[in-house]
């Protein structure tokens, strides 16, 4: 008898985890022939789950992704592939101009073809939206600039289309997702446009995060706000961990791409009541966390801009948000006081929190470049107490040594280092 479909993709979907795409194949061909045994017999028993299919997909494009070696426990390979999609015949050679991540993807092509994935594995139905949208991410993860993978993409779509698949908001997130990563902005906005454009689709958070770059370089920022806005108000009241997790990523796009300027106006105007563009808005407004404050602060630590920093880190204790190690991390690559960095952690230790070995070093960076070897010194021992053998590395030695000799130049050159006095 055919095993439940939840075991069988149980089993596919670790092997899909420790990358064995051969077993894979060989699990589905043994289901595929248990399945045909019991037709034959019964004929209107279900063939093998399209899940199961979808799984093995996975790994070949889990294998794309990441360059592997193009490898198949396939006997008749070189059949099974479509000489028409192919622009090579030795398919472990990358001398002929294709690479093993693109002949990963050609094959998933070739199976989504026609009725060729039902016939090989004894599938209970065709290959759906989500094992062409698969093979739509997964050129996205491939695509780099010079290598759009765009045949690829053609022939998908046109086998999507005499399939009557039609593409979703996922489809398009793929494709445009491609297009940026081939440096193919023009295409990227074409996409974008047609999917705002679509009756039947709608932008999602994704959307919205791929466009940011390409509307803001095309000088379409007011559209990009507007996205925002609508996507907002959709969720606000009703789903703000969305909300959160969304503006996340588009602020963390935006300092990514020198945008930071454009990023804090998004900031304020969706967390901190300070409209931008004469926007309004509605709903319950979700509070800022400290992730989002932590993006921002990187981002003033890209420009240089400490008194923008210190004024952000200012509202997030006026407003409630804890700080962590990353907010520590962040204020430090700032020029800075002794006295402002022993304020900071006398706030840090009123809020109890507990610093990384990352954010230790960076606290005793900062007493060194602003001559205070003897204080770097006492940072250094409170790192060994608190992290243990984590901060007693060869990183952190380094970094107070680093600190001892700029903290023993200029007017201070002369002075006795006094590391227990202080």
């Amino acid at each position: 008898a055919l095993p439940s479909p939840i075991t069988y993709i149980s089993v596919l979907s670790f092997l899909r985890k420790i990358g064995r795409i051969d077993r894979l194949e060989d699990t589905l061909a043994e289901l595929a022939s248990v399945s045909r045994r019991i037709q034959i017999k019964n004929p209107s028993q279900s063939g093998v789950d399209i899940v199961a299919f979808n799984t093995y997909l996975g790994a070949i494009f889990d294998a794309a992704a990441a360059g592997r070696p193009f490898l198949s426990s396939c006997d008749n390979e070189s059949e099974m592939l479509d000489s028409n999609l192919f622009n090579f015949t030795n398919f472990n050679n990358t001398l002929d101009g294709t690479t093993s991540s693109e002949k990963y993807l050609y094959k998933g092509l070739n199976l989504l073809r026609g009725d060729a994935a039902r016939k090989k594995f004894a599938l209970e139905g065709d290959p759906d939206i989500y094992s062409f949208n698969s093979l739509l991410t997964a050129v996205a993860k491939c695509a780099k600039p010079g290598r759009n993978l765009l045949s690829i993409t053609d022939s998908c779509l046109l086998t999507m289309k005499k399939q009557g698949i039609e593409c979703d908001t996922m489809s398009y997130n793929a494709r445009i997702q491609a297009a940026i990563a081939a440096n193919e902005e023009d295409r990227a906005i074409q996409l974008i446009d047609e999917l705002l454009a679509s009756p039947k689709l709608d932008a999602d958070r994704y959307t919205i995060n791929l466009a940011l770059v390409p509307f803001v370089n095309s000088g379409r920022k007011g559209q990009m706000l507007t996205l925002m806005r609508d996507f907002y108000e959709m969720n606000a009241g009703k789903n703000n961990r969305i909300i959160l997790s969304a503006f996340e990523a588009f602020l963390n796009t935006l300092v990514k791409n020198d945008e930071v300027e454009l990023a804090r106006d998004v900031f304020d105007a969706f967390f901190l009541s300070i409209p931008k563009d004469r926007m309004q808005l509605t709903g319950i407004r979700p509070n800022p966390t400290t992730k989002h404050f932590n993006i921002m602060l990187g981002g003033y630590s890209r420009t240089g801009e400490a008194l923008k920093a210190f004024e952000l880190f200012d509202t997030m204790l006026d407003i409630g948000v804890a700080l962590d190690g990353f907010t520590v991390t962040s204020l430090m690559t700032h020029p800075i006081s002794p006295e402002k960095i022993t304020s900071l952690l006398v706030q840090v230790e009123s809020e109890r929190v507990i610093l990384n070995p990352a954010a230790y070093r960076s606290i005793i960076g900062a007493y060194g470049d602003a001559g205070d070897a003897a204080s770097a010194c006492w940072m250094f021992l409170e790192m060994g107490r608190v992290c243990q053998k984590r901060g007693r590395g060869a990183e952190s030695w380094n970094v107070l040594l680093g600190a001892l000799a700029r903290g023993c130049t200029g007017d201070k050159g002369s002075t006795a280092l006094d590391i227990y006095g202080c």
